[in-house]
């Protein structure tokens, strides 16, 4: 500016308004100067978030290779290989690899608390029961062909827009402790170093569509409010009550997309199918892991939730997309 001036460039009776110009010097960690490389000479609305971005990228590649691991442990787990051990200590070493990677923060050091022992050990049970679904087909024809397709396109996808976030949901519960989960840290720490947007560019770059990317991330991110009520859920709470919890809290009706239209409540269609989906594969998921070595339990639980999903799309079906309608054919079944 001082040696050259500013050249703008504009067309009859445009004009242009530049404000706030200051000076922005070098800071020890020479983040300006990254930014600087990065932009060669770009303009951008924002520097500072520029600054930002750079950042957040080696926590962000950490995160995503955890994500990746999480999935290719899945179809090591489908196909049960001799090696299923080794496989499980290569997922933790990455895991304790990607705490590594974070800055000092209280977050980080209250994610030092996780016990990796139990981790271990429920991955374990998990591996059986993915073990269990693949290599039984004949247990579960008890359930009918149809559930049993549904059941396998489920599992063999190892990024489903439904069975991937319910997946990562049960592990991101296993591993943090109860005081993390309802620490107000953790949650800002979430939201500051952007771990939702890094896991919709994951999803996105593994094939999914925009939509289903940020349907998926979201289903995760409300599970913080989700399990509040998920105590309840799959116990001998009625449906219907248990819907009406549902829907009193921010982010399920924010995933839902709830709004109000001349005093009727209404949901979005797509977003209740995907929301269902990921209650039965849930549902389903903590029984199997709970019930592993049982296979004949594991079938009757298996068919318990897909029958009690045949019943929310039903209702699904009766209600028009009208929450009170959904509400009354769950507690009025035909």
């Amino acid at each position: 500016l001082w040696e050259k001036g500013l050249f703008i460039h504009l067309h009859a009776y445009q004009c242009m308004v530049l404000l706030d110009f200051r000076e922005v010097r070098e800071d020890a960690q020479g983040w300006w100067g990254k930014v600087h490389d990065r932009l060669a000479g770009r303009g951008v609305p924002s520097i500072a978030n520029v600054r930002k971005r750079l950042f957040l990228e080696p926590i962000h590649e950490a995160f995503h290779m955890w994500l990746e691991s999480l999935a290719n442990l899945h179809e090591q787990a489908i196909a049960l290989c001799q090696q299923e051990n080794q496989k499980q200590l290569e997922f933790l070493a990455r895991w304790q690899s990607f705490l590594h990677t974070l800055p000092e923060s209280p977050v980080s050091r209250m994610l030092l608390d996780v016990s990796f022992s139990l981790f271990q050990k429920r991955l374990n049970q998990y591996c059986q029961a993915c073990h269990w679904v693949a290599k039984t087909s004949t247990r579960l024809s008890i359930i009918g062909k149809k559930a049993k397709q549904y059941i396998r396109s489920l599992e063999t996808r190892p990024f489903h827009p439904v069975a991937f976030p319910a997946r990562l949901a049960y592990w991101w519960q296993t591993l943090l402790p109860e005081s993390l989960w309802n620490s107000e840290t953790f949650w800002n720490f979430v939201e500051e170093y952007q771990l939702q947007d890094a896991l919709r560019e994951f999803l996105a770059g593994k094939g999914m569509s925009s939509e289903e990317a940020q349907r998926t991330a979201d289903w995760l991110f409300f599970f913080r409010e989700f399990r509040q009520v998920n105590g309840v859920f799959g116990k001998r709470t009625p449906d219907w009550r248990l819907f009406q919890n549902y829907f009193e809290f921010h982010a399920v009706r924010k995933f839902l997309r709830i709004h109000r239209y001349q005093g009727v409540e209404w949901f979005h269609a797509e977003s209740m199918e995907a929301f269902l989906e990921g209650l039965l594969y849930w549902g389903w998921l903590q029984d199997a892991v709970r019930y592993s070595g049982n296979s004949s339990h594991m079938s009757r639980r298996l068919r318990y939730w897909f029958n009690r999903f045949q019943r929310w799309c039903a209702a699904v079906d009766k209600s028009h997309y009208q929450v009170a309608k959904f509400l009354h054919a769950l507690k009025n079944p035909v």
